[in-house]
């Protein structure tokens, strides 16, 4: 796309386009930790790992009700460094939670800085794909948390610089080579660091089938003149079948090899389970306007892009990844990642059927426009100015925060109660719930109680989860029998920590089996204790739910 202005200038400019596109994303991964559970376990495992010389355990350390069930830890190395992050800056100015926040920031800005450079390939334009990129930014939002599945998101964008690479240039043979050696070395770290790794899989896959699909339509248009084999994208198909099977073999490089692929059936298999967990339900429109952004944007790019379709590949991504979105909400962030290069590739037929004399005002435009939404996403949360008394803080808000020390928010979790317990010598096991049960996990497991269950559902589905359900709700049968004692007694539990909310308070309360012995300043989180502790047996292999 040629334009008056001079090399310095467009350099300059592409360089503070970069930065807004860095500055955005960083900020949306440096805010403070909210009601989030897992983090804190996944700072438990990684100190484990730590302690234990680099290796993770095999069976659960952190809830006794699974203590027998092996654990195929498919985010040890994530983990690892999480904590490495936490420890390097425990004892410095900038906090150990701060540090993870930050290392997650920075991973954040460098995914969407892929992005940005493989929206910019496929437009030709830097100032557009500013655009495209600060609106996937926004539509993958809500789940960038200092978990391990950031690292999926850069690596993601890393596989689709690297297919598209061999779109383009599929007849260098060297390059063709480096790339799919590339394929195969990512891939391996990335068996270590998230369950994630099967996207890596699905995009070779998909990218074949997309060569195959464009081999077949120029075989076809050119008459079936020549063997459908001699089609560069056949051979390129082919090329990528042989890394698609290099690379399976190259995810079982990891401390459990091939039992790791279990962890999908343990989840998905559960209908109950998934059912309960928010990240695995359909997005809310209500709040998903950067999902819904991209969509638009498709259709529009789409029906605006003139005779530049495309390719078969972007079809088959697109839909894939917009049919997994659709269905669970944390797979946004995999379709914005996706959708937004083939936004940019639309992007470029939109600037060729404009007239001459609109193109000279397309990146003052465009560029403009980037700068506008970048101030509009860090200072106007949900159109609202920030600082109004009663409103949603803005992202600068939050950032401002964080900057303050305020790495997490203390009121969402049984802070005080752990707290108490640290410093008083009560027996029994401990019953929780799974809501935070990742800051008991922090705060007291292993070492001093280990917790009931928790949401590593990838160990043990969701057979304790019921268990759970069923205590917090003080279930009983049909006949009047109380599920939620046989429970509390057939594991000897002693303690338990519940909201203020949960119908065990006043089931625990009638029993006259039971006393409050601790609540919070707010009285939101409850400690109860049996006033007659019951000795606790040992749990063996062969324990098994009642």
């Amino acid at each position: 796309m040629p334009d008056p202005l001079t090399r310095g200038t467009r350099a300059i400019g592409a360089v503070g386009l970069a930065a807004v596109v860095s500055i955005v994303a960083f900020c949306h991964g440096f805010t403070p930790i909210g009601d989030e559970n897992d983090v804190w376990w996944h700072l438990k495992t990684g100190r484990v790992i730590s302690q234990a010389g680099g290796w993770p355990p095999p069976h659960d350390v952190f809830a006794y009700t699974s203590s027998h069930l092996e654990w195929h830890n498919h985010e040890w190395l994530a983990e690892w460094a999480m904590y490495a992050a936490y420890a390097a800056f425990e004892d410095r100015a900038l906090g150990g939670l701060r540090a993870v926040i930050f290392f997650k920031a920075l991973l954040l800005a460098a995914t969407f800085l892929t992005v940005l450079y493989l929206c910019a390939r496929r437009a030709g334009d830097l100032t557009v794909a500013a655009v495209i990129t600060l609106v996937a930014i926004t539509a993958a939002k809500f789940s960038v948390k200092a978990r391990p599945p950031i690292f999926s998101y850069g690596l993601m964008a890393l596989f689709l610089v690297l297919l598209y690479g061999l779109y383009q240039h599929h007849e260098r043979a060297w390059s063709r080579r480096l790339r799919l050696c590339a394929l195969v070395a990512l891939i391996a770290v990335w068996a270590n660091l998230h369950g994630g790794f099967a996207i890596g899989l699905v995009l070779i896959a998909l990218f074949a089938a997309g060569c195959v699909w464009d081999g077949a339509l120029a075989w076809i248009r050119a008459g079936r003149a020549a063997p459908l084999s001699n089609a560069g994208e056949i051979r390129l198909a082919a090329a990528l079948a042989l890394c698609g099977a290099a690379c399976f073999i190259a995810t079982l490089l990891n401390p459990y090899g091939v039992k790791l692929y279990g962890m999908y059936a343990r989840v998905m298999s559960d209908a109950d389970l998934v059912r309960s967990i928010s990240e695995l339900q359909p997005p809310n429109l209500l709040y998903t306007h950067g999902f819904q952004a991209l969509i638009l944007a498709l259709i529009l790019a789409g029906s605006l892009a003139g005779r530049r379709l495309p390719t078969a590949a972007d079809y088959l991504v697109v839909g894939f990844f917009l049919f997994q979105a659709a269905r669970h909400v944390r797979h946004v962030p995999l379709f914005a990642i996706a959708a937004a290069p083939v936004i940019a590739w639309q992007a470029r037929g939109i600037y060729d059927a404009l007239p001459p004399e609109w193109k000279r005002w397309w990146r003052p435009v465009m560029a403009s426009t980037a700068v506008i939404l970048a101030a509009w996403l860090l200072w106007v949360p949900d159109g609202l100015w920030s600082g109004n008394d009663g409103r949603q803080l803005s992202l600068f808000d939050r950032n401002a925060r964080l900057w303050r020390n305020e790495a997490y928010q203390p009121e969402g979790y049984p802070e005080e109660i752990c707290d108490y317990l640290l410093t008083r010598d009560l027996p029994g096991r401990l019953f929780n719930e799974v809501n935070f049960a990742g800051y008991l996990i922090w705060r007291l497991s292993p070492d001093r109680y280990q917790v009931f269950t928790d949401s590593r559902y990838d160990i043990f589905g969701g057979q304790f989860q019921r268990q759970a359900w069923q205590i917090e709700n003080a279930e009983v049968t049909p006949s009047g029998q109380a599920t939620w004692k046989e429970l509390l007694d057939h594991w000897d539990i002693n303690l338990v920590i519940i909201d203020m909310y949960k119908p065990l308070n006043e089931a625990l309360a009638r029993s006259g089996e039971w006393r409050m012995e601790f609540t919070d300043k707010r009285r939101y989180f409850r400690l109860w204790v049996r006033n007659e502790l019951r000795p606790v047996r040992p749990l063996t292999a062969t324990q098994k739910p009642a």
